[in-house]
């Protein structure tokens, strides 16, 4: 499951973001932000789902 910044989280979980690898945990439906480290919009990646 790929989604990008801005886009609502369609599950809970660990995401990473595809460019540099920082990783955060988001609630589901809850905006995926910019990427803390690179400072830019970032693809995210469910690494580990949550509970729901």
């Amino acid at each position: 499951m790929i989604a990008k910044t801005g886009q609502k989280s369609p599950q809970a979980g660990q995401y990473k973001s595809r460019c540099c690898g920082f990783e955060i945990t988001i609630r589901q439906q809850e905006n995926l932000p910019m990427c803390p480290t690179c400072r830019k919009e970032a693809l995210w990646k469910l690494v580990k789902a949550g509970k729901k």
